[in-house]
């Protein structure tokens, strides 16, 4: 008969066709119901625990897990709690046994340990199409990595990078490394910077979050003034809240336009609309714009909305104002800008929701990385060396290529 994973999706799939659903409709449905296994097995919490059997307890579901021959625990139920009546008899059974510590956090026999990874690596196989051995080097290389990085299931996220040419190692060469090299979570959002997209992991353990920086003082001013040694005077502070008011009047005018702001320079304005893609409005045009558009931002083309620099957050706007001699713009303000947050131990900068950076190749990894050898000595290669004792692995955090 059969058990696991397997069973679940055959009876689930059944009572959704016994509901009225049409079968494909039925099995994505269930589906994604699975989809959240990963996060019941990181978070949930032990409602019972004994030798052949664990459930898992959160705010939807129950999960139970049970021991195989072989020793090795499977799901083998997934309950989803508006079942009452199951719910109540399981704690009234075992209700001196519930805890309220998550799984992680709780220790367990080796066997149970095995379920987290290989459920993980089973999603991550059936989600990439990749075999078990890349989909394990996939999980190791980033299991460090910020929990922005990853997918609602805790599988790496994808984000994308639009490019003219094809590499394999990012380098820092023109603005197109500024603060770091730029990727987004939105596809078509490439489409503007070049025929390429490149779809990518990222590995970012310690991202400045540049998104939520809020300068609500003079004296928070004066502190970045101080970490970027720039001379400090009262006209700063001033040049900054002018600066300030004129992005929010930006975000907000976005926003009742129906778009999600990307950033703004001179006198345009760069968003991404409901479909993913990038455009932008131009101010000083705005009667070339739809209605709705020009209603949002009426009166703005009349102010001094203009912007020497591109602005996205809080943090450009302070670079703006404590600016002297545009010694963090241009191509060696770029590099100060990725030493000065690498010495906070910073290694990626969240710009907004749109735009993310990293500082390193090494950090990006293609979702078709073909892997590279490393040698006893530890020099990575793409072919295979003559040294017999040379390790193969996919997502090598060694190697610079993606």
């Amino acid at each position: 008969s059969k058990k696991g994973l397997s069973h679940i999706l055959e009876r689930r799939t059944q009572d959704f066709i016994n509901q009225g659903l049409e079968k494909g409709k039925a099995e994505y449905k269930v589906r994604e119901l699975l989809s959240e296994i990963p996060q019941i097995l990181e978070n949930g919490k032990i409602l019972s625990q004994n030798n052949d059997k664990i459930e898992l307890i959160t705010d939807k579901y129950t999960l139970v897990l049970g021991l195989r021959d072989d020793k090795k625990f499977i799901v083998t139920e997934l309950i989803d709690k508006r079942n009452k009546k199951r719910l109540e008899a399981m704690q009234t059974g075992v209700g001196d046994s519930f805890t309220d510590e998550p799984l992680a956090k709780t220790p367990l026999s080796q066997n149970q340990q095995e379920i987290i990874p290989q459920q993980k690596i089973k999603f991550a196989m059936e989600k990439f199409h990749y075999d078990e051995n890349k989909a394990k080097d996939l999980l190791e290389w980033h299991k460090n990595s910020h929990a922005l990085t990853k997918d609602e299931n805790g599988l790496p996220k994808v984000f994308y990078h639009g490019t003219y040419s094809k590499f394999r190692v990012f380098r820092r060469v023109g603005k197109a490394s500024q603060q770091g090299f730029f990727f987004t979570p939105s596809q078509k959002a490439t489409e503007e910077y070049g025929d390429i997209t490149l779809n990518t992991f990222l590995n970012i353990k310690n991202p400045f979050r540049a998104d939520e920086l809020k300068i609500n003082k003079e004296a928070d001013l004066q502190k970045w003034a101080d970490i970027l040694k720039l001379d400090y005077d009262k006209e700063k502070y001033e040049s900054f809240k002018d600066l300030k008011t004129k992005l929010e009047k930006v975000k907000e005018a976005t926003k009742k336009a129906g778009f999600k702001f990307h950033s703004a320079s001179g006198g345009s304005v760069y968003v991404i609309d409901n479909k993913g893609r990038n455009s932008f409005i131009n101010l000083e045009e705005l009667d070339k714009e739809n209605k709705r558009v020009v209603e949002a931002f009426k009166g703005l083309e009349t102010e001094d909305i203009y912007f020497y620099y591109v602005v996205r957050n809080e943090f450009d706007l302070v670079l703006y104002a404590l600016n002297k001699n545009d010694r963090y713009f241009h191509k060696s303000g770029r590099d100060e800008v990725k030493r000065v947050l690498e010495k906070l131990g910073y290694d990626g900068v969240v710009l907004n929701d749109t735009i993310i950076t990293v500082f390193n190749s090494n950090q990006i990894k293609h979702i078709d990385n073909k892997g590279s050898f490393t040698d006893t000595k530890g020099n990575v290669t793409s072919k295979k060396p003559k040294d017999k004792e040379a390790e193969f692995s996919y997502f090598n955090e060694k190697s610079d290529n993606i």
